[in-house]
């Protein structure tokens, strides 16, 4: 792994080029925290894409765009400590979140699955939160507000990032599969294999900085601030999330 390797007539290489790592340890949150309220009868999000409302069921209900993966949402509780929803596109579930409160309810622990079209699951990422406020009277101890504090798992693909600086656009994927070839020029390009159907515009305001706007929906939903070191080791990406004031700032390791 490194660099990209040069042929004839293509662009000089520049430090962004080649494979990057994300470290997990890195990953910080900062902004508001995060509201979970689920009753018998209502299950409530904020920060998942602006706030998130649907009945707790376990019926697909419709879901807003630009809130997740897919056109529908179900909502049904585990236990006193679990709640997960189930994310349909088409009729099909394509993602899973499962929400698993502790044993002395100061943290939650959020895991968020792919769902598989010939069955089964994948882990995409796992998340804990430490409690930042109560549970509202009458609501399942889960409910309250809760404060990101660390990424304890992710899907090995979504930690793999490769670039490619081919001059007048930027090439790239992940080890998920995801990829885009969108020019510097101000215009869409799509995310390929995204569930949640992304665009992107990338700009490079020089060869160590770069800023891609993500598009879900119709709605401009996130600027990621792309920033590479001096010394060509490191690259921290801040993820503003434009719906929800939620910002995320990580460190990935050129391999």
């Amino acid at each position: 792994m490194g660099c990209a390797l040069l042929g004839p007539g293509l662009a000089e290489a520049r430090p962004i080029d080649g494979v990057w790592v994300t470290d997990l340890s890195s990953v910080r949150w900062m902004g508001r925290p995060e509201t979970l309220t689920v009753s018998a009868t209502q299950f409530f999000h904020l920060s998942d894409r602006g706030g998130l409302t649907t009945l707790v069921d376990g019926a697909p209900h419709p879901l807003a765009s630009g809130q997740g993966p897919g056109d529908s949402i179900s909502a049904k509780v585990i236990g006193p400590g679990v709640v997960e929803t189930t994310v349909y596109r088409g009729g099909r579930p394509v993602a899973r979140t499962r929400w698993t409160l502790s044993p002395d309810a100061q943290t939650l622990t959020e895991s968020r699955y792919r769902l598989l079209p010939k069955g089964g699951e994948d882990l995409n990422f796992s998340v804990t939160f430490s409690r930042d406020g109560p549970a509202p009277p009458g609501d399942l101890p889960l409910s309250g507000t809760w404060r990101r504090q660390k990424l304890d798992r992710t899907e090995s693909g979504f930690q793999l990032n490769r670039f490619r600086d081919l001059g007048d656009r930027l090439e790239w994927s992940n080890g998920a599969g995801m990829t885009y070839d969108a020019p510097f020029n101000g215009a869409l390009a799509a995310q390929t294999n995204d569930p949640g159907h992304t665009q992107v515009s990338v700009r490079r305001l020089d060869d160590r900085h770069y800023v891609e706007t993500d598009w879900r929906g119709g709605r401009k939903s996130d600027v990621f601030t792309m920033v590479i070191s001096p010394d060509d080791v490191t690259l921290t990406t801040t993820d503003q999330d434009l719906l929800t004031g939620e910002v995320i700032v990580q460190t990935a390791h050129k391999q």
